[in-house]
């Protein structure tokens, strides 16, 4: 598990550094490019969200919603270590996501 303390060697380009009332030092990014899930443009991701987990090309990243091709909701994704989803239903057409209902996204399948 990554404790504050751990995450004192990690640099972050484009962040500002900030105090907590505690003054514990955290960095907040206020800038990326060519990062996140903007990186990820084309590639075959699967996203994690509140309820749902979702897989498909990543065709658009908007302020508010990120646009899945191909898109499958995944009801069991069985092994992750294993390529396919052991249970997955293919959407009927392009999916879009509220990205704040995102908890987290990468490379899979």
């Amino acid at each position: 598990m990554l404790s504050l303390n751990s995450m004192t060697n990690y640099s972050v380009q484009g962040a500002t550094t900030i105090k907590t009332k505690g003054g514990i030092e955290m960095k907040t990014i206020v800038e990326t490019t060519g990062g996140g899930l903007e990186g990820l443009l084309g590639e075959r991701i699967t996203v994690w969200c509140c309820n749902y987990i979702y897989a498909g090309v990543l065709e658009g990243v908007g302020d508010t919603d990120i646009k899945l091709n191909d898109a499958s909701i995944v009801y069991e994704t069985g092994p992750l270590s294993e390529a396919g989803f052991e249970n997955a239903e293919k959407l009927p057409s392009d999916w879009y996501i509220r990205t704040s209902a995102i908890e987290s996204y990468g490379l899979m399948q």
